[in-house]
């Protein structure tokens, strides 16, 4: 038995998630003054990030219209709603892009971050077993991550508890602060 999808592949980040990676990661940010996150839903990665460094630039962008109310009271410094897959890459630099992407197009997202967009840094929060897949070999081979953080207590995407996969926050860091780690958060 399959359970029905939500519209747009909508599951909100849950702040655990978020924490786990702060936590672990938090002097990181402290580099990042421009951040922007192409797939905001209604806006939970915004304000746990304004909620910790409210200082922090922060573009909201997310493409279904539902969530308006909620994310342009999520603290987002500037937000819009297009599909992020067909917008240009921005002539403005983000020093960081973070995002929880819908599943079904984490790896069209995360190609056209990584070869358009270009930040410092790109995180991404993603099912660990985005790692195995034949389809995905060669993107991996371009695009190997610097770090991923697996989060040890599986997240709560819908509030009635977790399903049976293991998660990630996955990231490609060009300043090297990294090797190629796998952490356990």
């Amino acid at each position: 038995m399959t359970s029905k999808r939500s519209p747009y592949d909508f599951y909100p980040t849950p702040e655990s998630a978020f924490e786990a990676l702060y936590n672990a990661d938090r002097l990181n940010w402290c580099f990042m003054h421009k951040i922007l996150e192409p797939c905001a839903g209604d806006g939970n990665l915004v304000r746990f990030i304004k909620a910790r460094e409210p200082q922090k630039y922060v573009w909201a962008n997310e493409l279904d219209k539902e969530h308006q109310p909620q994310l342009e009271t999520s603290g987002a410094n500037h937000y819009s709603y297009n599909d992020f897959l067909t917008m240009p890459a921005s002539p403005e630099y983000y020093n960081m892009i973070i995002t929880n992407p819908p599943f079904s197009l984490a790896q069209p997202i995360l190609e056209k971050v990584l070869d358009e967009w270009c930040p410092e840094r790109a995180v991404m929060l993603l099912r660990l077993n985005f790692l195995a897949s034949q389809r995905r070999k060669e993107f991996w081979q371009k695009h190997l991550p610097s770090c991923i953080y697996v989060l040890s207590k599986r997240p709560s995407f819908t509030g009635s508890g977790t399903d049976s996969q293991d998660y990630a926050w996955f990231v490609w860091d060009k300043t090297k602060k990294y090797d190629n780690q796998i952490l356990v958060i």
